[in-house]
């Protein structure tokens, strides 16, 4: 009979650290890994981030370049939900406040989601000046005078906080990098039909080409670049040109500015 032999003692096995917040401090600090219902380990905080990183990479050695965003709201845990829901689609955000403290460092991003209550356009649009950063409202009502502001201010995106879903924040996002304009269908029936009611004036606008007239309308309709350019049989970049030419003569940053624009001047 041989010797026995002992078997190796196994060193445990130390759960991997979770990044969480000190709450004195506020700053990351490790804490125990939790499990999941099933008996499975939960993601960390520290692994989704990675995870997203590791997909903004292979994007820019694609030659695609990430969509940078900066999520400002003065709910903590909204505002993390709104950044939850962004990560790992293409969108990088690249950073976070509460009523604009910090300031967001426009040089480094794409688009700006802002909380629209209290001063919250006059904010944004102080903190984007003379830069090509687009602003996305979100509003805890659909009230018609937050919306007079946000599109005389270029806005380019509104959303409703009780309609918003993680799926429609990240749809809004890309349209709006692509240039399209974002406003629910009755709170543009309710801009236009207190435009048409004398609501608020602004300066005088170019003259308009038939053809940029026949867009801005299709553009009020609700229309996107694809149906506007089945209805009028013009190639799609055609109408994008169209618009951009409207956005010049019109000294408008956004489409929905410049329906707003028209449509006080009684050109459409």
């Amino acid at each position: 009979m041989g010797v026995p032999v002992a078997k190796p003692v196994r060193e445990p096995v130390l759960a991997r650290p979770e990044l969480g917040r000190s709450p004195a401090s506020g700053a990351f600090v490790d804490v125990p890994e939790r499990a999941t219902r099933d008996g499975g380990r939960s993601e960390s905080p520290s692994e989704r981030f990675s995870s997203a990183g590791a997909c903004v990479d292979s994007m820019s050695v694609m030659g695609v370049e990430p969509i940078r965003v900066w999520i400002d709201d003065r709910n903590a845990i909204f505002r993390r939900g709104l950044l939850s829901s962004v990560l790992g689609e293409g969108l990088l955000v690249v950073g976070e406040s509460c009523r604009f403290r910090p300031e967001p460092e426009t040089s480094s991003l794409d688009i700006l989601v802002f909380d629209l209550e209290g001063t919250g356009v006059q904010n944004a649009v102080r903190a984007v000046a003379g830069g090509a950063v687009q602003l996305v409202a979100i509003a805890e009502q659909p009230r018609e005078e937050h919306l007079f502001d946000a599109v005389e201010a270029g806005l380019a995106a509104f959303l409703i906080r009780s309609e918003l879903t993680p799926e429609s924040l990240v749809t809004c996002l890309r349209s709006v990098s692509c240039g399209n304009n974002s406003l629910p269908s009755s709170l543009l029936a309710s801009l236009l039909e207190g435009l048409a009611k004398g609501g608020r004036r602004g300066a005088t606008a170019g003259q308009l080409a038939r053809r940029e007239l026949d867009v801005l309308r299709l553009l009020a309709a609700g229309g996107d670049t694809r149906e506007i350019a089945g209805e009028l049989s013009y190639s799609e970049r055609t109408v994008k040109n169209i618009v951009h030419e409207v956005l010049v003569k019109l000294n408008c940053r956004t489409r929905a500015q410049a329906v707003a624009l028209a449509t006080r001047q009684g050109f459409i």
